[in-house]
């Protein structure tokens, strides 16, 4: 295995119409096989400069920004909006959501008894994230 060959194989990935993250997905599997070869010495005189680098692959898509606009926030905020809401635990949901961060499915299963106080009675929202330890 040469670069020559890594360079024909980037070749036919981008000729093959798939998306970026097809691609990226298939260099990086690739990558990691040229690893474990390497690791249990399956591949015999494969030079030590035949690898993959970050720029084979295709170049990471900026995402759009994850905020909601102001525009939209001031909707959600608007008390005129929320009493427009028939069920009372979206009523309840929507301000829980936006001030406390919360994702929508931690919020979903919260327990009723999910509010705690300190010693000094200062309520607080306790919960088990779904995202990592609590």
């Amino acid at each position: 295995m040469t670069r020559e060959v890594i360079t024909r194989f980037l070749t036919v990935l981008a000729e093959d119409g798939l998306t970026a993250t097809g691609r990226s997905q298939r260099i990086s599997s690739a990558k990691r096989f040229l690893v474990v070869a390497r690791q249990h010495d399956w591949i015999h005189d494969v030079p030590a400069g035949t690898t993959f680098y970050p720029e084979d692959g295709p170049a990471r898509a900026k995402l759009a920004p994850r905020a909601l606009s102001s525009v939209v926030m001031a909707q959600l905020e608007s008390a005129a909006n929320l009493d427009k809401l028939t069920d009372r635990r979206w009523r309840l949901l929507f301000p829980l959501l936006m001030e406390t961060g919360l994702r929508i499915n931690d919020a979903l299963h919260l327990p009723q008894d999910c509010v705690v106080h300190d010693r000094h009675q200062a309520p607080y929202l306790r919960y088990r994230s779904s995202a990592g330890p609590q």
